[in-house]
């Protein structure tokens, strides 16, 4: 057994991060000079491990966890890897709450099948998609955190194509839709319902979607990328507190 130190500052799986300050003291299991067993990591504080880490002949196998420092035994993110490949189901749980906030599968470090997110607190389902062959592929849904639908669109090849419904979380009655095609959106359309939008609650809704692409680079850095589920949900929340104020 043999003891390293690691200076760690984040951890990420998929889009969300979990900062941890301080040195973090790891118990490695060696053979033959490469890491081989489960790897724990803790704080240096004498609190519970943070991090276990399967190895098999140095290569990430097996399931990958990280704990919550604050709850001991308390899971908050869990992932399947395969000779050093995400392979298998990954998940995340709220820190706060211990509900699951995001849960997506892998084949051979490629996304597969369902994306599910929900709402720390209520546990309501507030986004869902599908991936083919590693991209976005069909319709994908947002909802509030009550589980109401707030959005709905088609995505062809990771990119929005085709149209674009908002819907007033209350009454279930379309406010709006817009045409898009290959990710970027054509001339507004007026919906079938009661159009409840207006070009000042339109600049509204970019001005606090900016906001949170802008809140996003300054917490992980100009250079970390915005996906395309990650900006469909931030216009989603945009639109429901619109709708609510």
């Amino acid at each position: 057994m043999a003891i390293i130190h690691l200076k760690l500052v984040s951890f990420r799986i998929g889009t969300d991060h979990h900062g941890f300050g301080g040195g973090l003291r790891c118990d490695a299991p060696i053979q033959d000079g490469t890491p081989d067993g489960v790897t724990s990591c803790s704080a240096p504080d004498g609190g519970g491990a943070v991090f276990e880490i399967p190895f098999k002949q140095g290569v990430v196998d097996g399931d990958f966890v990280v704990l919550n420092p604050k709850k001991a035994g308390q899971t908050i993110a869990s992932a399947r890897f395969s000779a050093g490949r995400l392979n298998g189901p990954s998940e995340i749980f709220s820190p706060a709450t211990g509900k699951r906030m995001h849960q997506l599968s892998w084949e051979q470090g490629v996304p597969v099948g369902s994306i599910e997110r929900y709402d720390e607190h209520t546990g309501k389902l507030r986004f869902k998609a599908d991936f083919v062959a590693g991209r976005m592929e069909g319709e994908v849904f947002s909802y509030d955190s009550e589980g109401r639908l707030l959005q709905r669109q088609q995505v062809k090849n990771g990119l929005a194509e085709g149209l674009v419904k908002q819907f007033d979380p209350e009454t279930g009655k379309v406010i709006k839709q817009t045409q898009w095609h290959e990710g970027y959106p054509q001339a507004p359309e007026a919906a079938s319902t009661t159009n409840s939008t207006t070009p000042a609650n339109d600049a509204k809704l970019e001005h606090c979607t900016d906001a949170k692409v802008a809140a996003f680079h300054k917490e992980k850095g100009d250079e970390e990328p915005v996906t395309a589920d990650m900006l469909e949900e931030w216009k989603s929340q945009c639109l429901a507190s619109l709708i609510a104020s």
